[in-house]
């Protein structure tokens, strides 16, 4: 079985086995995946339960199991060993089940102040970072993914960013918007697509807005760029997708999208297409 890790907010995956010519183009959708980790809210407060959920990908039909766990210190993503620090009450259990999604509930204040006081860093800027980590498998496959989630103790509360609308427009004819609960139709060849965030995703943060990224994923035809940005909630960010007439294998394509922020803040929406003879 093959051992791959995915970084604490990004997407990096090393595949141990291959070199990096072997590898891919990291927008395809052809092997086991862990898009995006969430953190709901990304910034907790004492006493919260915050919900963590994965964007998770595998082709064909075999099932993928899931393997949450937490730890206050970093076990890191290629750890498969129980959290080496004890946790008793207040603080959960490390073992956060096997459903799509987890929850975390913290302590109360006096217990993560006891916390920031017993490590060597203390709490820089009254905030504690802990880790949930994420294992999938497959019957060929394991991937690990860690995610930071922030505890605050000053009460300064930050939102997960939203996609608003996402539409694709072939050639001449007029946008299309794709629907999340249905198949979509779109012609085959050279396709814009446009992501727009919700209006409430622009958080002001460092005297400016916060800037937003969009990481693009495919499982038929190829993308221009694997990331881009929105200049402004007016102006969406774009990518062009070259799709092929279905094949034998049938119409149907798969795009995934998600959207960061630069404080952990995470969301994804994902489409179906059908690509028009």
């Amino acid at each position: 079985m093959k051992a791959r890790t995915v970084g604490a907010l990004g997407i990096l995956t090393l595949a141990l086995s291959a070199c990096d010519s072997d590898l891919p183009p990291y927008h395809r959708l052809d092997r086991l995946r862990i898009l995006a980790i969430a953190a709901d809210p990304p910034w907790a407060g004492p006493g919260d339960t915050v919900e963590i959920s994965a964007l998770v990908s595998a082709p064909g039909p075999a099932p993928v199991e899931l393997r949450w766990r937490w730890c206050p210190v970093d076990v890191g993503a290629a750890s498969k060993e129980a959290c080496p620090e004890p946790l008793s009450a207040p603080w959960p259990a490390s073992d956060l089940g096997a459903e799509m999604q987890a929850l975390l509930t913290l302590p109360g204040r006096a217990h993560i102040e006891a916390r920031c006081t017993a490590v060597p860093d203390g709490c820089p800027d009254g905030q504690l970072v802990v880790f949930v980590q994420l294992e999938a498998m497959t019957p060929n496959d394991r991937l690990v993914g860690v995610r930071e989630v922030v505890v605050d103790l000053e009460g300064r509360s930050h939102a997960n960013p939203e996609i608003e609308d996402v539409e694709a427009r072939g050639g001449t004819r007029a946008p299309v918007p794709l629907d999340s609960q249905a198949i979509t139709t779109v012609p085959s060849g050279e396709l814009e697509l446009a992501l727009w965030p919700s209006p409430e995703s622009a958080e002001p943060a460092d005297g400016g807005t916060e800037p937003l990224t969009v990481s693009w994923f495919v499982d038929a035809g190829e993308l221009e760029v694997n990331r881009s940005r929105p200049a402004t909630l007016q102006d969406p960010a774009t990518n062009l997708w070259s799709l092929d007439p279905p094949g034998p294998e049938g119409p149907a394509a798969t795009l995934r999208t998600v959207i960061r922020d630069h404080r952990g803040g995470t969301a994804w929406a994902s489409f179906r297409v059908e690509v028009a003879p």
